[in-house]
């Protein structure tokens, strides 16, 4: 997973977020650590 692939989604996510709100969330705060550890173990 290459980093722009890992900004593109916390951005797209973020977006979804606005629309629609605490669900998206939730899954923000599932994806975001397995991004954040996947680069290094890849």
């Amino acid at each position: 997973m290459s980093y722009e692939y890992i900004a593109l989604i916390m951005f797209s996510s973020m977006m979804m977020m606005m629309f629609t709100g605490q669900r998206v969330f939730a899954a923000i705060g599932v994806v975001a650590p397995a991004a954040r550890t996947s680069p290094s173990a890849r």
